[in-house]
């Protein structure tokens, strides 16, 4: 070790001091699953808060921000029990106002809920664009001031006309017919009934009539009567003594007749209508359809007497063969008897 003398300070040759180099260290790589797990817990704090903001009342979005009416009032939004947007309107805040909430529901539209001051009813409603003049029900008086919670229903009023109908009964009208024998009858015109119409304005509100009033009526279908064209011409006949049978007399025998039938003939006096339609009556009978067709006309001449023009309009249960059943008036009747049929023309 050399020695170093006092009072000399140790000379140090340069450039035998080194400098000593940071050596450089590897970067350590965070394992994969770890990234995995800072990401889920990022997201799952991101979540809580958003949470946290929707229950303690977050700022609105951009469309939960009041809607803006084109007056004087700011408004937002609610549901309404229909579950259509109610409109909410409040006026802008005023130092010494009272303020009032006054709802007005509608018919056909959402119900507009407003808070204000004292105001007159007509004022608020142009102040909220609600049209309340025309063909509206308004459950206030428009001049009348408005000074605490109110609700005020405006009801939409609308007119139709409506029509209905009646009819008017047709008549029926008779005509002589000479080429027809009495007892006959034929339609020669349907007929119908009329039609009138009565027209009333009916008034509704909030779509349920309320009112109706006769404004005019009219016949639209004028009637057309039924025509009936009613026979005149008689049966020619020809008194004559005597005939075929020994003891009978046969009077009013027909000039002209296609053929005759005996028989043995009875009585009715029911009252109604016969087989082919025509009213009973002094000039039907009922026959057996296989002797004498239905619809022919007929003489009747009987041992009792002459029974004149008979149309063979009628049937009966008991009438078989050989047996008619005269219609007589009531009171005129009689069991049996035998007659002649002259069969005039067929049905």
């Amino acid at each position: 070790m050399p020695r170093i003398q006092t009072g000399q300070v140790p000379r140090v040759q340069t450039g035998t001091v080194k400098k000593v180099q940071k050596v450089p260290t590897a970067k350590k790589k965070l394992p994969v699953g770890k990234i995995a797990s800072v990401l889920v817990t990022f997201l799952m704090i991101g979540a809580v808060a958003v949470l946290a903001v929707k229950l303690i009342g977050g700022p609105k979005t951009v469309e939960e921000e009041p809607k803006i009416i084109p007056t004087d009032v700011i408004a937002g939004t609610e549901e309404s029990s229909a579950g259509d947007e109610t409109v909410v309107a409040g006026e802008v805040e005023r130092d010494s106002a009272e303020r009032h909430t006054v709802r007005f529901t509608f018919y056909d539209k959402p119900d507009v809920i407003c808070t204000t001051a004292n105001i007159k009813a007509d004022a608020l409603m142009k102040l909220l664009g609600i049209d309340y003049e025309t063909d509206k029900i308004v459950s206030v008086d428009s001049d009348a001031e408005i000074t605490g919670d109110t609700d005020i229903d405006i009801k939409s009023v609308e007119y139709t006309l409506d029509y209905t109908t009646e009819a008017i009964p047709n008549d029926t009208k008779y005509v002589d017919d000479a080429s027809m024998y009495v007892g006959e009858e034929a339609v020669s015109v349907d007929g119908y009934d009329g039609v009138k119409t009565y027209t009333y304005k009916c008034t509704l509100v909030n779509g349920v009539e309320q009112s109706r009033e006769l404004v005019g009526e009219e016949i639209t279908t004028e009637p057309v009567d039924r025509v009936i064209n009613r026979g005149t011409a008689v049966v020619p006949t020809t008194p004559v003594t005597g005939g075929d049978t020994p003891g009978t007399i046969y009077t009013g025998v027909p000039e002209n007749y296609l053929y005759y039938v005996d028989v043995r003939a009875t009585c009715y006096c029911i009252v109604g209508t016969t087989a082919t339609g025509l009213p009973t009556g002094d000039n039907v009978m009922a026959v057996d359809p296989n002797v004498i067709p239905l619809g022919s006309h007929c003489v009747v001449i009987g041992e009792l007497g002459d029974y004149g023009h008979r149309i063979a309009a009628d049937v009966g249960g008991g009438i078989k063969g050989n047996i008619i059943d005269i219609w007589v008036p009531e009171g005129t009747g009689f069991g049996w008897q035998n007659a002649r049929v002259y069969v005039i023309s067929e049905g």
